[in-house]
Parts: structure tokens; C-alpha cells; sequence
């Protein structure tokens, strides 16, 4: 897991719960499967988004998708990548080196997969996003995003609903039915083999730090996606606090953040399986739920994912 293992064996990884956490009903599974996958949070460039701050969406994909999930301290390398298939970039206040971000590129032309996630102006340079993504096709404003209609407590908060027609919007978007709640910048879409995810609407506008409007409704691209042919995928955020551990984000379900960042990863995992379910077939899987705090474990035959889920769903009725 990764509070347990950080690559600089000398620091630790502790997570401090925000003051706005919300203890909520967690359901948990771990299953043996057929790949190993291997992800890579980086948390070594002075992230304000780092890995306590978005714990519990790594938790989420441990325990979701049966990943092994490590935090990295130092430089990104090419030696460094070469033991992971993910890996997951949140705003690096400090930057990155010419070297490391060639080392990013290499590993995406190489068949590794990127989660990489902005900030709004006041704590985002582009020019290290740009540096990466531009030539497969997406690049970044140095903005804000705001909607004055749709949003949660403040017109920087603004909501996306409006997602892009193409398959891979409407499967993560869960058929356009999914509202995200954001705060961060716009993507440039520059490619034209890139997936447009979630939108703004019509009264959407992204201004940079002089007031100045950018880009306005729905050419406000928040979340975009590539599949770099003989390559891997990148997924692309404008925003970082859209998975941050907090009940105002990821933990408010009154939106839709944690389901749709995770088909977003599910996405990326499907680079190397088929389905994220491969369960090895011929044993009984142990399942494990932490149910308010206590802690049941028990073992059964699993068939499918619907019959996973229908048995946390009816285990929590029960209890």
C-alpha cells in the first residue's frame, strides 16, 4: 500500500485527515488477479495536492482495481518509471527538470499511462505541463474556471455537466449523467486525436490573473484524453481539487467526483487489461469490508463484478 511504502525508505508518508474530512461508509475488496500493475504518485515536487491530501482516492484505487500504488520523493527518471505502468502527476509547485520531463515523455511513447491534473493560475505554471502534453495534442491555459449559474459556493467552484459526444466522454461520464465539482484551470486542445471529456456550458469562461477571458463555454475543456498510438493514454485535469480528500470534493456526494475519477483510472488500466475484474479463476477470493470502522472478512465464490458488488451492496444492507 502506498502509506507503507514510499521509494525514499528514509521519509514517511503520514496522513494528516483535513478538517473538512467526513468519515463515510467505506467498502473495500481486495482480489488476487492475473497482471500486476504498478502505479506512481509523485510527491516529490512540492504538491500542494499531494499524497495526503488526495489519500483517499489511492486508497480508492488499491482497493479498487487491486493496484499496488507507491509514492515517490525524489526525481522522476527514466530508471525510476521503468517499475511502474501509472503514473499520477498533481501540480508540482517546484517544477520539473528538462530531464524529467523528458523521462515523463518517454515512458507515455513506451506504453506507460498518465494521470496528470492542473491548478487554476495563482499556483500553476503551464509552461511544465506544456512541456509534456503539447505534442500529443493538449496543452494548458493559465487560468481560472469559472461559471456563474453552475457551481457550488463560489464561481470558481464551477460544476461540470456537460460532456463531449464522443464513446469514451459518455462511458466516463456515465452517459452524461455524472456532475463534477472543479476548481483549476482549462485545457488547449490542439490534437486532433484527443478525446474532449467534460466541458464547460454556455456561461463557462476561463480568465487569467489579469481578468482577462481566455476561452468561454464549451471550448472550456476540463478533462481530455489521448491514446498515443504505439503508445500509452494520458488522462488530463485542468483541475487537482477534484479528487482532493475533503468533503467539499472527492468525499461530497451530492457530486459525482469519486465515481468519475474512477472510471478515469479504469480507463488507463484497461491499457494493459481487458477487464480490471480478472479475477484468477479456480479459487474461492477473499473479500474484505471495513463497515464504520469494524472490519469483517469472509470468503466465497465470486463470479462476475456485478455479483461483487450486489454482495457489498446487500452485506451493508444487512448490517
Amino acid at each position: 500500500m502506498f502509506l507503507m511504502r514510499p521509494i525514499d525508505k528514509g521519509k514517511e508518508d503520514v496522513i494528516h485527515e483535513d478538517d473538512d474530512s467526513t468519515a463515510i461508509f467505506k467498502a473495500r475488496y481486495d482480489m488476487q488477479r492475473n497482471v500486476s500493475i504498478n502505479v506512481l504518485f509523485d510527491n516529490g515536487h512540492g504538491q500542494y495536492y499531494n499524497a495526503s491530501r488526495v489519500s483517499q482516492f489511492l486508497r480508492d484505487i488499491e482497493r479498487t482495481f487491486w493496484v499496488e500504488v507507491d509514492v515517490n520523493y525524489g526525481s522522476i527518471t527514466d530508471t525510476l518509471l521503468a517499475d511502474y505502468d501509472i503514473l499520477i502527476l498533481t501540480n508540482p509547485q517546484s517544477g520539473l527538470t528538462a530531464t524529467e520531463i523528458d523521462a515523463i515523455k518517454n515512458f507515455v511513447y513506451g506504453g506507460g499511462c498518465l494521470f496528470i491534473c492542473g491548478d487554476y493560475y495563482a499556483y500553476f505554471d503551464p509552461q511544465y505541463y506544456n512541456s509534456i502534453t503539447s505534442e500529443f495534442g493538449i496543452e494548458w491555459y493559465d487560468a481560472s474556471v469559472y461559471d456563474d449559474t453552475n457551481y457550488d459556493y463560489r464561481n470558481y467552484y464551477p460544476i461540470i455537466h456537460t460532456w463531449g459526444s464522443n464513446n469514451l466522454a459518455q462511458r466516463l461520464s456515465d452517459n452524461s449523467s455524472y456532475q463534477v465539482k472543479v476548481s483549476g484551470t482549462a485545457l488547449n486542445i490542439i490534437g486532433p486525436d484527443v478525446y474532449i471529456i467534460g466541458t464547460g456550458d454556455d456561461d463557462t469562461y476561463a480568465k487569467d490573473s489579469a481578468g482577462t477571458v481566455l476561452v468561454s463555454g464549451s471550448d472550456v475543456v476540463v478533462f481530455a484524453a489521448v491514446d498515443v498510438q504505439n503508445g500509452g493514454r494520458i488522462f488530463a485535469s485542468g483541475s487537482s481539487a477534484f479528487i482532493r480528500y475533503s468533503q467539499y470534493f472527492y468525499l461530497n456526494f451530492d457530486f459525482d467526483n469519486k465515481f468519475f475519477a474512477l472510471e478515469a483510472f479504469e480507463w488507463l488500466l484497461n491499457e494493459f487489461v481487458d477487464d480490471v475484474f480478472d479475477i484468477v479463476t479456480g479459487n474461492n477470493d477473499k473479500i474484505k469490508v471495513l463497515l464504520y470502522g469494524t472490519f469483517t472478512s469472509f470468503r466465497f465464490p465470486v463470479a462476475t463484478k456485478t455479483d461483487l458488488l450486489s454482495i457489498i451492496i446487500n452485506f451493508a444492507c444487512v448490517r
